[in-house]
C-alpha cells in the first residue's frame, strides 16, 4: 500500500511563498487601516464640533454675535478686554469631563503634566506644531485625548 504524501521540500516552498507574499501586502493592509483610523478621528471630531456649535447656537442665539463680534468692538471709553476666554469657557462646557488646558511655546499643560504638543495632520505631516499667532494660548483637551485649539 502507497501512501500520498506531501514531501518536507514542497510544503517548506509553498510557506515559503506564502511569506512573501504576506511580507509584500502587510505594509500596505497597515497603512490602509491606520490612514482610515486617522479618517475615522477626524470625522468624529468633525462631528463633536458640529454638534457642540449648534448647542452652543441654540442656547445662545448665535455664536459670532455673542463671542467674537463683541471681541472686535473696541469702546474708546474703556480698555480692550478680550472675551476670548469666555467663548472658551462657554465651549468647553458642553464636553463631558472636559478641561481647559494652558498652550505655550508648542507645549500644553494639562492634568498637571507638561507635554510637548506635535500633532499629525491629515495628510500625513507627523511633525505639524500649531501655528501660535492664530490660535489661543488654551486648548479644550477631552477626556477621550482630543485636544481642541481654537482660533481667537
Amino acid at each position: 500500500m502507497k501512501i500520498k504524501a506531501f514531501t518536507l521540500a514542497e510544503v517548506l516552498i509553498t510557506l515559503g511563498i506564502i511569506g512573501i507574499v504576506a511580507a509584500m501586502t502587510l505594509p500596505t493592509i497597515i497603512n490602509d487601516h491606520k490612514a482610515k483610523e486617522l479618517q475615522t478621528r477626524f470625522k468624529k471630531a468633525y462631528s463633536i464640533l458640529s454638534n457642540v456649535h449648534q448647542r452652543m447656537i441654540n442656547d445662545y442665539g448665535g455664536v459670532y454675535s455673542i463671542f467674537i463680534k463683541k471681541d472686535l468692538d473696541i469702546d474708546s471709553n474703556s480698555p480692550l478686554i478680550s472675551k476670548k476666554y469666555e467663548q472658551i469657557e462657554a465651549f468647553s462646557k458642553y464636553f463631558n469631563g472636559a478641561k481647559v488646558c494652558e498652550y505655550s511655546n508648542s507645549y500644553l499643560s494639562c492634568f498637571g503634566k507638561t507635554k510637548l504638543a506635535i500633532y499629525k495632520t491629515y495628510t500625513g505631516n507627523k511633525n505639524a506644531h500649531l501655528d501660535r499667532d492664530v490660535i489661543s494660548d488654551r486648548a479644550i483637551n477631552t477626556s477621550d485625548g482630543m485636544s481642541f485649539f481654537l482660533v481667537v
